[in-house]
């Protein structure tokens, strides 16, 4: 079962055209971060060519009937202006159809290089409410009336400075009832809440 900071959470691995490399950071409180490496522009070519040969240019779509509540990893191609995905829902490595998914997520674990702060300049807040009455301080930013649904949750995205001061919380009042926060990150290649996931 995946929890809100699931839904909301930065990608393990983005690799973007000039080598940077974009991961999870840890944690600060509501908000999530990223670490950003730089890796060799032959290895990003390398890596770029290699999931095309192996045929994630286009949409696929996999899963495993016998588990249950399991986990599905997903990988995003970015490729001549258009967007592909593949996903695998339970994936086992006994089983062909996820093999090639698993031996790229297992050769994008392995990139290493010196890990830096990713400073955005753009914040999503996603929220989830459980509908209780609430006794927390009342979200001081923009309504979540007023957010977007995404795959992710409600969704409302900030220029960052506007989220420094509510960071450290995750718990708020929106118009007298409980919400959970979380605060991700926007990565380079997302301006909306449509590309949360």
């Amino acid at each position: 079962m995946s929890s809100h900071v699931d839904s909301a959470a930065v990608p393990e691995f983005s690799l973007y055209g000039d080598g940077r490399v974009l991961r999870p950071g840890k944690r600060d409180g509501a908000m999530l971060t990223a670490e950003e490496i730089a890796i060799d522009p032959d290895q990003a070519e390398a890596l770029y060519s290699a999931v095309h040969d192996a045929g994630f240019d286009q949409d696929a779509e996999y899963s495993n009937p016998n588990i249950i509540d399991g986990s599905v990893i997903v990988l995003t191609l970015n490729s001549g202006g258009r967007r592909y995905t593949t996903s695998a829902a339970n994936p086992e490595e006994d089983d062909l159809r996820f093999g090639p998914l698993l031996d790229f997520r297992q050769r994008f674990a392995e990139v290493s290089g010196q890990a830096n702060p990713y400073l955005p300049s753009k914040v999503f807040a996603v929220g989830f409410t459980s509908g209780s009455p609430s006794t927390a301080p009342a979200w001081p930013l923009r309504s979540f009336k007023q957010a977007e649904r995404s795959n992710a949750g409600l969704c409302l995205l900030f220029d960052a400075a506007e989220v420094a001061a509510v960071a450290p919380r995750s718990t708020w009042s929106v118009d007298g009832v409980s919400y959970d926060v979380v605060l991700r990150p926007a990565l380079p290649d997302e301006k909306s809440c449509a590309d949360l996931g």
